[in-house]
């Protein structure tokens, strides 16, 4: 085609060419050149990449990518072009069955493997072996031999360093990828690759056994001892190279087979390479040892042969040597050495492990106990995301008793330090100040770029630290404990005495001071040394003469308990600490002690109670939590030692009475409920009384139910918000300008809305919702359904069902209905925004919000007495109705048949508590769904096909429909530019609705799932719904849906559910056309978007178990861009899926055959380095991190997304 011809696209010269012209490569160059050109305007290079992309399959395409490639006088960028032309014709345009085309490839990749220069870029050289390598995926061991392969890259590796990189650089892609299982081409042929990189790596005379099928003739030294051999050389002459090599050794020695390699000298010239003053040269030799090190099985044999050298003297000194010169100052902190002295830990944790796994067959013992010492040097080290690694493996070698039984003599001489050391890293080190100079802090800052990641961490971390106190107790309970509580009462005493001196606790309270955090490492350890002899205790294998031991260990348990009930606490989280560790102590080890140390705690729990003093709202919110801590320790208590409670009950009764008098309601209501809980739990009185004496305490209660005034309260909405205190509102905010007011937390109430506000708050507490959670709380919690008080419970509760659930219902239906401002009555349309905004829950979001979540809660307790304040008691009205109605259901449910088998239960439940609940916000929505997943999980076989139907339903079509509104609105706004305060509001929202996203499908899949050993399969969740032709329908709608959510925990846990179902549905039906024609095309869709690259595989595999129906799956895919006109190809892609070898295989199919859409690969993805963003977010946890929020400019899929018409 002439550059003049017809069909030329407006002012650039370019033509779209029909598919069968000819094409002139001046042509190509010219369009290439445009998309190139930074002075091309955007419309010419937009028209040249569409002409690009019209011909990039032709055979002049790809032998103009071939001579682009080889022209050194081109610009390197534009021979990256031509190299990335022909990897298309490699991986999309040849499929591997045209043999001269294949001919063709490799000769065109061998020619420019030889034409590499010194002087081309290395992104240049590493694109040639790239592409080398993806051919290889498709052709080694079949038309290219794997000895002339090899023969290829021996020759190459020996010329010059241009070669030399393009042989280690098809090495190490080969050596990495083969073996992974998210690689498409290379699973498509596992089995051939596998064997002949096997072939290449290792001596073939080392393989005679091992591999059957060898190439006749063919010998090879291998390159695992070809690249050793040259590490020598290299390390002096090419520092690259030298690198390229250990990372070649890295990916090979984690998949060659043990055998050879036991037999193959690897070791000593990886181990040479670390004695170079060259952190990165360094780093590689300890990756390569790792691998080797990282593998779960060897043989006794094998594992003398392989992993024994490296923990010898000589080994042993060059790791002390490496992580020496690693360690790094926490206040300047080389990344480098960083990285190396983390991975040199982890080489060490790894080696630790398996000296525990095999301590009985090491050749020294003597070897073995001088590098567990050296390893207690490691594990010290400031830095944790180093020393965990290590600790881990201590922790697991303390919790093995054939280990402990021969390392004994090395135990008890580390003992004092592993103590040591735990106590001081179960400090809650995310509680120092940002500006804290602690080594610790300052490397855990380094490390992490939230509050949530580095509290996961730690969490984990004081586990081990926990765990291994256990072990250290269950060996040693006598020392380790003595030495445990002297040292937790010592610092106890200096903490009591410290805050004894300070004149103004209130003043001066900080709930992360230097107090709290050292009462809490000591209560930590107390608990874990508590833990830890519980399990010598209860230990069958123990020495059996120990009485006088379990005597000495109580009384030393029964002295600190002493000790510390004598001290008093004027730090408010200082003493809930204390009482949480003293009542811990006295259900865990002294429950079978008299009982006096127990009353004095009780006492004290009782008695306890610290003035609220809102000067201070942080001191202000510790007194809430110790008074909470108070009321559930004693509850605790009370249901430890309820027998023994008893015969006190009345003075215990006079005690609560006289004390009540001075609390707060809902701190008198708990301690009702703890003589409720005695009464119930105690095994001193007989049924009929204690139902008798139960029913006294729960009549009250329930006669609120029944009251005129309640039956009124909840007949109908405008009554309801009467009760509530709503029905001024209207009124209130059109003449107070709410509409007016844009931040509402600046402008202060007047008396009149002080009032109203006082007054919303105030009559919550006439609904008869309290007083009955909480008793039921107190009879149900801690109550396994085979404990003797069950019954008593159920026969206590079965009678107030039908009195109860009338009003609860109704009562749940107008909160949920005031959630729609368009319910609200007499509320003025021009109000009815102000409304939804004030209806909007308020809540701090771990990683997101821009302030801390003391901030947030200040600014909270500061707007009580402005417009905002009003808002949020209107909120919280609404809220406490809701949840505490949820809570009474999730707790009815327990009682069975009472509950489920009331007539017409389910429609209610259906038509009161899902169907109005359609206005509540997504973080409402989650909680209420926690509640119906209760409701549903509970319900007894016989009872679910007649409740189940119409109750799922109805939350399929509400999580369907809220979940596709919601991510269609995330949809609308993404790419519009936003402030930043708003974009954190958003964030906040995306978060919450990945939790909801993924708590549904989470819930449908478990629903789906059938227990083996269910006495009533034919009654299973999963069969009613199949059963039931409107639920499947719902739930295959929702299922559907949640592949096109951008959340992709939820993608794939509904793409799982769905390959569960199409076994089921596998015959023609309405059910089977949907699944193999709908669900199909949107995975396809989800699949080609970038944003899915995360569940690509999964979806891949779902796609996979579709095309096992050839006509269905055979007329979608012909209706994608580029396979219609390749039926052929098509037939052959489900052809390879039947014959499959495996689930993984058939993915590799669709993955390749998909792969021309355009889409993004997950393996391409996953070569992409991320850096991380910083100034790292210090705020707190967020249970969802990953929020998916993307800005402008994302690239539409044409072609993809619209291709099936309105189905996306």
């Amino acid at each position: 085609m002439a550059a003049a011809g017809n069909g030329h696209a407006p002012g650039n010269g370019l033509a779209h060419p029909a598919p069968d012209q000819n094409i002139d490569v001046h042509t190509i160059l010219q369009a290439v050149e445009a998309i190139y050109d930074p002075h091309s305007t955007n419309d010419t290079r937009i028209e040249a990449s569409k002409f690009i992309e019209n011909i990039k399959s032709s055979v002049a395409a790809r032998d103009f990518g071939l001579s682009l490639a080889l022209d050194g006088s081109k610009n390197p960028t534009l021979r990256h072009y031509g190299l990335s032309v022909l990897e298309w014709h490699i991986k999309v345009v040849w499929d591997g069955n045209n043999e001269q085309l294949e001919q063709t490839l490799k000769g065109f990749i061998v020619q420019l493997a030889h034409n590499v220069t010194e002087q081309d870029p290395g992104y240049l050289r590493n694109k040639v072996g790239h592409i080398w390598a993806v051919f290889a995926k498709r052709s080694l061991g079949a038309g290219w031999k794997v000895s002339e392969m090899d023969g290829l890259l021996a020759e190459m590796f020996k010329q010059s360093s241009a070669h030399r990189d393009v042989a280690l650089c098809v090495l190490q892609t080969l050596a990495e990828d083969v073996f992974r299982p998210d690689d498409p081409l290379s699973i498509l042929r596992a089995e051939k690759l596998g064997v002949s990189l096997i072939m290449m790596f290792m001596p073939t005379a080392l393989l005679d056994k091992l591999l059957h099928g060898l190439e006749d003739g063919y010998m090879s030294e291998g390159w695992i001892p070809r690249l050793c051999t040259s590490l020598e050389w290299l390390v002096s002459n090419d520092r690259s190279a030298t690198l390229k090599s250990l990372s070649t050794l890295a990916a090979a020695l984690s998949w060659a087979p043990s055998s050879p390699l036991s037999q193959t000298e690897w070791a000593s010239p990886i181990c040479k390479s670390l004695t170079v003053q060259d952190d990165s040269l360094r780093l590689a030799g300890v990756e390569a040892l790792l691998a080797v090190c990282s593998r779960e099985r060897y043989t006794e044999a094998e594992f003398l042969a392989i992993i024994v050298p490296l923990i010898g003297p000589n080994n042993k000194e060059l790791l002390r040597l490496v992580y020496a010169d690693a360690l790094v100052d926490a206040s300047s902190i080389d990344d480098v050495k960083y990285d190396l002295l983390k991975k040199t830990c982890k080489l060490i944790a790894r080696l630790t492990s398996w000296a525990e796994k095999s301590m009985a067959v090491l050749p020294s013992q003597d070897d073995a106990h001088a590098f567990l010492l050296f390893t207690l040097d490691v594990v010290q080290t400031p830095c944790l995301s180093a020393s965990e690694p290590v600790l881990r493996s201590w922790n697991s070698l303390l919790r093995s008793r054939k280990t402990m039984d021969m390392l004994q003599p090395i135990i008890v001489q580390v003992i004092n330090v592993l103590m040591g050391l735990c106590n001081e890293r179960l400090k809650r080190y995310d509680h120092l100040p940002d500006d804290s100079e602690d080594p610790i802090a300052l490397f855990l800052a380094e490390d992490f770029d939230s509050l949530s990641e580095k509290q996961s961490f730690l969490n984990t971390y004081r586990r081990y630290c926990t765990e291994i106190v256990e072990s250290l107790v269950r060996r040693f309970p006598v020392d380790a404990i003595t030495h445990i509580l002297s040292k937790a009462g010592t610092i106890l005493q200096e903490v009591h005495d410290g805050l004894k001196q300070i004149p103004n606790i209130v003043a001066t309270f900080d709930k992360n001071s230097t107090y709290i955090l050292n009462t809490d490492a000591q209560v930590m350890m107390v608990t874990a040394a508590t833990n830890g002899y519980k399990s010598w205790v209860m230990d069958d294998s123990r020495e059996e003469l120990t009485p006088h031991i379990e005597e000495e260990v109580q009384a030393q348990f029964g002295r600190f308990c002493e000790t510390l009930l004598s001290m008093d606490f004027p730090d408010p989280a200082v003493q809930k600490r204390v009482f949480w560790g003293l009542a811990h102590l006295m259900t865990r080890v002294l429950s079978d002690e008299p009982i006096d140390r127990m009353l004095r705690l009780l006492r004290r729990l009782l008695e306890t109670n610290f003035p609220e003093d809102s000067s201070n709202p942080e001191y202000a919110e510790a007194v809430k939590l110790l008074h909470w801590t108070c009321i559930h320790e004693s509850h605790k208590l009370a249901h430890n030692y309820a027998t023994v409670l008893w015969p006190m009950y009345d003075q215990l009764e006079q005690t609560v009475h006289s004390l009540s008098e001075s609390r707060a309601e809902h701190r008198r209501l708990s301690m009702f409920a703890f003589l409720f809980i005695i009464v119930h739990r105690t095994h001193a009185l007989e049924l009929e009384p204690k139902l008798t004496k139960l029913r006294s305490m729960i009549t009250p209660s329930t006669l609120e139910w029944q009251r005129p005034e309640v039956d009124a309260y909840f007949s109908d909405i405008g009554h309801f918000c009467e009760t509530v205190g709503f029905a001024p509102l209207p009124q209130f905010l059109f003449t107070h300008d709410f509409h007016k007011v844009e931040n509402w937390g600046s402008k202060a109430l007047d008396v009149e809305g002080q009032t109203l506000r006082a007054g919303i708050v105030e009559r919550l507490d006439i609904m008869p919702h309290r007083v009955t959670r909480i008793l039921l709380m107190a009879t149900f919690d801690k109550l396994s359904p085979t404990a003797r008080a069950h019954p008593v419970a159920v026969t206590l509760w079965r009678d107030t069902v039908p009195i109860i659930l009338p009003n609860l219902l109704q009562s749940i239906r107008w909160a949920h209905s005031l959630s729609d401002p368009k319910n609200w009555p007499q509320m003025h349309p021009q109000m009815q925004s102000m409304v939804g905004k004030m209806l909007v829950d308020r809540f701090w979001q771990a990683g997101i919000s821009n302030e801390s979540v003391e901030a947030f809660y200040a600014r909270v307790n500061t707007s009580k007495d402005t417009y905002e304040g009003l808002a949020s008691a209107v909120r919280g009205t609404l809220r406490q109705v809701r949840e505490k109605a949820y809570n009474i259901l999730t707790y009815l449910v327990k009682l069975g048949d009472a509950f489920y088998g009331v007539n017409g239960i389910a429609e209610a439940v259906a038509q009161y508590v899902i169907e109005t609940s359609k206005a509540l916000s997504v973080h409402q929505t989650s909680t209420l769904l926690h509640c119906l997943q209760d409701i549903i999980m509970n319900c007894p076989p016989e009872n679910r096909p007649a409740f189940l139907p119409p109750v799922l339903r109805a939350l399929f079509q509400l999580l369907n429909e809220k979940l596709c509104a919601e991510w269609e609105a995330i949809a609308q706004r993404t790419g519009v530019a936003v402030a930043e305060d708003h974009l954190g509001e958003e964030m906040k929202a995306e978060s919450v609705l990945r939790i909801l996203t993924h708590n549904s499908v989470m819930l449908v899949d478990k629903l789906l799932q059938e227990t083996p050993t269910d006495p009533h399969p034919e009654l299973s969740i999963r069969r009613i719904m199949f059963a039931d032709e409107p639920t499947l329908s719902d739930l295959l709608m929702l299922l559907r849906s949640a592949l096109r959510m951008r959340d992709t925990r939820s993608c794939s846990t509904a793409i799982h559910s769905l390959s569960t179902l199409l076994p089921d549905f596998n015959k023609p039906s309405p059910v089977h056309d949907f699944l193999y024609t709908e669900v199909l095309k949107t995975a396809i869709t989800s699949f080609n978007e970038p944003y899915f690259v995360d569940a690509q595989r999964n979806l891949a595999t779902l796609i996979a178990q579709i095309c096992l129906d050839h006509d269905t799956a055979f007329a979608v895919l012909t209706q994608l861009p580029g396979l219609g006109d390749d039926v052929p190809r098509v037939e052959r892609a489900l052809k390879r899926v039947r014959d499959a070898k495996s689930a993984g295989q058939g993915a590799a199919v669709v993955m390749d055959l998909l792969h021309s859409l355009r889409g993004v690969s997950i393996h391409e993805l996953g070569k992409i380095e991320r850096t991380k963003p910083r100034p790292r977010v210090r705020d707190a946890p967020m249970d969802v991190t990953e929020t998916g929020i993307r800005r402008g400019g994302e690239d539409q899929l044409d072609g993809v997304a619209t291709m099936f018409g309105k189905m996306v």
